[in-house]
Protein backbone atom coordinates (compact mmCIF):
# COMPACT_ATOMS: atom_id res chain seq x y z
CA UNK A 1 0.00 0.00 0.00
CA UNK A 2 1.30 3.41 -0.94
CA UNK A 3 0.57 6.19 1.47
CA UNK A 4 1.34 9.77 0.60
CA UNK A 5 2.14 12.02 3.49
CA UNK A 6 1.89 15.73 2.89
CA UNK A 7 4.64 17.89 4.19
CA UNK A 8 3.96 20.23 7.10
CA UNK A 9 4.22 23.41 4.96
CA UNK A 10 1.68 21.94 2.52
CA UNK A 11 -0.78 21.12 5.35
CA UNK A 12 -0.37 24.63 6.77
CA UNK A 13 -1.03 26.15 3.34
CA UNK A 14 -4.19 24.03 2.90
CA UNK A 15 -5.50 25.02 6.33
CA UNK A 16 -4.68 28.69 5.64
CA UNK A 17 -6.57 28.54 2.31
CA UNK A 18 -9.57 26.93 4.03
CA UNK A 19 -9.62 29.59 6.74
CA UNK A 20 -9.23 32.37 4.15
CA UNK A 21 -12.08 30.92 2.08
CA UNK A 22 -14.33 30.74 5.13
CA UNK A 23 -13.51 34.34 6.06
CA UNK A 24 -14.24 35.55 2.54
CA UNK A 25 -17.57 33.70 2.56
CA UNK A 26 -18.42 35.26 5.93
CA UNK A 27 -17.48 38.76 4.73
CA UNK A 28 -19.59 38.24 1.59
CA UNK A 29 -22.57 37.08 3.64
CA UNK A 30 -22.27 40.05 6.01
CA UNK A 31 -22.01 42.45 3.07
CA UNK A 32 -25.03 40.86 1.37
CA UNK A 33 -27.21 41.01 4.49
CA UNK A 34 -25.95 44.34 5.84
CA UNK A 35 -28.92 46.64 6.17
CA UNK A 36 -28.21 49.77 4.09
CA UNK A 37 -31.57 51.36 4.78
CA UNK A 38 -31.93 55.00 5.81
CA UNK A 39 -35.06 55.56 7.92
CA UNK A 40 -37.05 58.74 8.54
CA UNK A 41 -36.12 60.38 11.87
CA UNK A 42 -39.19 59.33 13.87
CA UNK A 43 -39.84 56.04 12.03
CA UNK A 44 -40.81 53.03 14.14
CA UNK A 45 -41.40 49.58 12.62
CA UNK A 46 -43.86 48.84 15.44
CA UNK A 47 -45.90 51.93 14.56
CA UNK A 48 -45.59 51.21 10.81
CA UNK A 49 -47.09 47.76 11.41
CA UNK A 50 -50.13 49.46 13.01
CA UNK A 51 -50.93 51.56 9.92
CA UNK A 52 -54.11 50.31 8.23
CA UNK A 53 -56.11 51.16 5.13
CA UNK A 54 -58.43 54.08 5.74
CA UNK A 55 -56.23 55.69 8.41
CA UNK A 56 -56.13 59.49 7.93
CA UNK A 57 -52.89 61.11 6.72
CA UNK A 58 -52.62 63.16 9.94
CA UNK A 59 -52.63 60.00 12.06
CA UNK A 60 -49.93 58.41 9.88
CA UNK A 61 -47.69 61.45 10.35
CA UNK A 62 -48.51 61.52 14.08
CA UNK A 63 -47.42 57.87 14.44
CA UNK A 64 -44.43 57.81 12.06
CA UNK A 65 -43.32 61.40 11.77
CA UNK A 66 -42.66 63.05 8.45
CA UNK A 67 -41.50 60.79 5.59
CA UNK A 68 -38.10 61.16 3.93
CA UNK A 69 -39.76 61.96 0.61
CA UNK A 70 -43.27 62.52 -0.70
CA UNK A 71 -44.30 61.76 -4.28
CA UNK A 72 -47.19 63.90 -5.47
CA UNK A 73 -49.28 62.96 -8.47
CA UNK A 74 -51.79 60.33 -9.40
CA UNK A 75 -50.78 56.68 -9.60
CA UNK A 76 -53.63 54.80 -11.26
CA UNK A 77 -55.35 51.72 -9.89
CA UNK A 78 -53.66 48.66 -11.38
CA UNK A 79 -54.61 44.99 -11.31
CA UNK A 80 -51.81 42.46 -11.80
CA UNK A 81 -52.61 39.04 -13.22
CA UNK A 82 -49.10 37.61 -13.32
CA UNK A 83 -46.52 38.39 -10.67
CA UNK A 84 -43.71 37.02 -12.87
CA UNK A 85 -42.33 34.78 -10.10
CA UNK A 86 -38.97 33.46 -11.25
CA UNK A 87 -38.15 31.38 -8.18
CA UNK A 88 -39.85 30.43 -4.92
CA UNK A 89 -38.86 28.29 -1.98
CA UNK A 90 -42.29 28.49 -0.34
CA UNK A 91 -41.20 31.26 2.03
CA UNK A 92 -39.73 33.94 -0.20
CA UNK A 93 -40.17 34.76 -3.88
CA UNK A 94 -37.88 36.20 -6.52
CA UNK A 95 -39.67 38.36 -9.10
CA UNK A 96 -38.67 39.36 -12.61
CA UNK A 97 -39.22 43.09 -12.22
CA UNK A 98 -38.20 43.89 -15.77
CA UNK A 99 -39.97 41.12 -17.68
CA UNK A 100 -43.40 41.23 -19.31
CA UNK A 101 -46.29 42.12 -17.00
CA UNK A 102 -49.90 41.02 -17.24
CA UNK A 103 -51.70 44.11 -15.91
CA UNK A 104 -54.78 46.27 -16.31
CA UNK A 105 -54.63 49.99 -15.44
CA UNK A 106 -57.80 51.97 -14.76
CA UNK A 107 -58.50 55.69 -15.20
CA UNK A 108 -60.06 57.89 -12.52
CA UNK A 109 -63.58 56.86 -13.61
CA UNK A 110 -62.85 53.14 -13.18
CA UNK A 111 -62.58 52.29 -16.88
CA UNK A 112 -59.66 50.45 -18.46
CA UNK A 113 -56.99 52.90 -19.66
CA UNK A 114 -54.43 50.23 -20.60
CA UNK A 115 -54.12 46.44 -20.66
CA UNK A 116 -50.81 44.70 -21.23
CA UNK A 117 -49.82 41.07 -21.56
CA UNK A 118 -50.68 38.17 -23.79
CA UNK A 119 -53.23 36.66 -21.40
CA UNK A 120 -55.29 39.88 -21.34
CA UNK A 121 -56.19 40.10 -25.02
CA UNK A 122 -59.90 39.90 -24.13
CA UNK A 123 -59.59 43.12 -22.11
CA UNK A 124 -59.90 46.38 -24.02
CA UNK A 125 -59.72 50.09 -23.28
CA UNK A 126 -63.02 51.47 -21.97
CA UNK A 127 -64.21 48.29 -20.21
CA UNK A 128 -65.49 48.64 -16.65
CA UNK A 129 -64.24 46.53 -13.74
CA UNK A 130 -67.11 44.05 -13.92
CA UNK A 131 -66.38 43.43 -17.60
CA UNK A 132 -62.69 42.94 -16.82
CA UNK A 133 -63.53 40.39 -14.13
CA UNK A 134 -65.76 38.52 -16.59
CA UNK A 135 -63.09 38.59 -19.33
CA UNK A 136 -59.95 37.94 -17.29
CA UNK A 137 -61.02 36.72 -13.86
CA UNK A 138 -59.74 37.93 -10.53
CA UNK A 139 -56.26 39.47 -10.43
CA UNK A 140 -53.50 38.12 -8.21
CA UNK A 141 -52.80 41.58 -6.81
CA UNK A 142 -54.51 44.99 -6.82
CA UNK A 143 -52.75 48.31 -6.29
CA UNK A 144 -55.29 51.04 -5.49
CA UNK A 145 -55.30 54.53 -6.98
CA UNK A 146 -53.01 56.84 -5.00
CA UNK A 147 -52.42 60.60 -5.11
CA UNK A 148 -49.55 60.87 -2.57
CA UNK A 149 -46.87 58.37 -1.66
CA UNK A 150 -44.85 58.61 1.56
CA UNK A 151 -41.39 57.01 1.51
CA UNK A 152 -40.22 56.35 5.06
CA UNK A 153 -37.01 54.66 3.93
CA UNK A 154 -34.43 54.93 1.17
CA UNK A 155 -31.31 52.91 0.25
CA UNK A 156 -27.87 54.24 1.12
CA UNK A 157 -25.81 51.90 -1.05
CA UNK A 158 -25.45 48.29 -2.08
CA UNK A 159 -26.76 45.64 0.28
CA UNK A 160 -30.09 44.97 1.96
CA UNK A 161 -32.80 47.63 1.56
CA UNK A 162 -36.06 47.59 3.53
CA UNK A 163 -38.68 49.64 1.69
CA UNK A 164 -41.45 51.13 3.85
CA UNK A 165 -43.98 53.05 1.77
CA UNK A 166 -47.51 54.34 2.36
CA UNK A 167 -49.85 55.36 -0.45
CA UNK A 168 -52.68 57.82 0.16
CA UNK A 169 -55.90 57.98 -1.81
CA UNK A 170 -57.87 60.98 -3.05
CA UNK A 171 -59.44 61.41 0.40
CA UNK A 172 -55.93 61.64 1.98
CA UNK A 173 -56.37 58.37 3.85
CA UNK A 174 -54.18 55.26 3.55
CA UNK A 175 -54.95 53.35 0.36
CA UNK A 176 -51.97 50.96 0.48
CA UNK A 177 -49.08 49.96 2.73
CA UNK A 178 -45.95 48.48 1.16
CA UNK A 179 -43.20 46.70 3.08
CA UNK A 180 -40.61 44.68 1.19
CA UNK A 181 -36.92 43.94 1.16
CA UNK A 182 -34.43 43.50 -1.63
CA UNK A 183 -30.72 43.19 -2.19
CA UNK A 184 -28.74 45.00 -4.84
Amino acid sequence: MICAVASKPFRVAVVAMAVASALLALIGWIWYTWDRTIYADDFSQKEFDQVTRGMPEAEVVSRLGHPLTVDEGVRPETWFYDEAVVESDGVSKVFDLFGPTQAVTFDETGLVAKASGDSLQAVSVGMNKTEVLEAAGHPKRKIPRMVRVFHYTQPSGSGLFRARIIGLGQDRSVAAVFAYEFHD
